[in-house]
């Protein structure tokens, strides 16, 4: 969390009189947290267990969606589904793109066999040097989430 402090001047009277001459200013310090998001625009299973607690509070539903920091249409979404984000949210079944290794892995898998304590950099540099301008530096990490190494 993020804390932003700003001063405001604010002209205060002084005495009885209420003329110009009276009139001086002062500064307030005032102090305002800056909370982070997970991400932007997606709501948290802390905003919708705040947004239900507050729900029983709060003299309105959009009194209580604003101060668990969302929008009132979502606040009725999650309401009105009993569930949080994380039990909504769909598992993808597809890969997004094709594996890169999936014409070598027999090669992969036979050099892990020969050679179990190997790193993934090093096969990965083995794979640069056996299929020449194939593999970019930035697949490695394709490679070591493969959960083998």
């Amino acid at each position: 969390m993020e804390r932003v402090a700003f001063f405001m001047r604010q002209p205060v009277a002084l005495g009885n009189k209420s003329d110009e001459s009276t009139r001086r200013s002062t500064t307030t310090s005032v102090t305002i947290e800056v909370r982070a998001e997970a991400r932007p625009g997606m709501v948290t299973d802390q905003q919708v267990r705040r947004l239900r607690k507050l729900s029983n509070t709060e003299e309105n539903q959009e009194i209580a969606a604003s101060e668990a920091g969302m929008d009132p249409t979502t606040a009725r979404r999650y309401r009105d589904l009993e569930r949080l984000p994380s039990e909504v949210k769909k598992e993808r079944e597809w890969r997004t793109r094709e594996d890169p290794f999936s014409e070598v892995w027999e090669a992969v898998q036979q050099q892990i066999q020969e050679s179990p304590g190997l790193e993934a950099k090093t096969l990965f540099e083995w794979l640069q040097r056996e299929y020449p301008g194939r593999f970019s530096d930035g697949q490695i990490r394709t490679l070591r989430s493969t959960g083998r190494f």
